[in-house]
């Protein structure tokens, strides 16, 4: 069986899966083990890392992560690494220990995500790399309705995983 849900416990059946690596960490802790991650001919990706980008609005006045400050963020998951963890730990130093976003939206999803940005339901959100050059290159019209006001640290990507504590 091949499992693909994120936020949801491995079943005992898995071969193998595809996950956020944040969550492998965190929510699979002790009930999954990582076997490699995919490397990805895109735009932020480094070898097996990859990183998110801060996508908003063609028109938005936003010139720098700072200018988001007391914006909406549309988060894509709470235990997303692209789209809470690496965003979270960009924002850190700007929001010095303050609250940075007025309020935060989760949307359930990086496509979510930006469906909503382009309805103004929202000012920005962090989408990750691969997924952003997926939209991209599949939604054309819609992906010249937004922009990159900039990026994150890289980080290992996404993960091969199997059910269990060794490979």
């Amino acid at each position: 069986m091949l499992c693909a849900v994120a936020n949801e416990p491995k079943p005992r059946d898995m071969l193998f899966s595809q996950t956020c690596g944040y969550p492998l960490e965190t929510v699979f802790k002790e009930q999954a083990v990582r076997l490699g991650a995919p490397v990805y001919d895109v735009p932020g990706c480094s070898g097996p890392t990859h990183r998110a980008f801060f996508v908003v609005r063609e028109n938005s006045p936003v010139r720098s992560l700072a200018d988001l400050r007391g914006s909406v963020f549309l988060l894509n998951s709470p235990v997303s690494n692209s789209g809470m963890n690496l965003p979270r730990r960009t924002l850190a130093e700007i929001a010095g220990g303050k609250p940075f976003f007025r309020e935060v939206i989760e949307t359930g999803g990086h496509p979510a995500s930006l469906e909503r940005l382009l309805r103004d339901e929202g000012d920005a959100a962090s989408i990750d790399n691969v997924i952003y050059a997926f939209w991209r290159k599949y939604r054309p019209e819609a992906a010249a309705r937004v922009r990159m006001a900039g990026s994150n640290i890289h980080r290992l990507g996404g993960s091969v995983s199997k059910r269990g504590q060794s490979p």
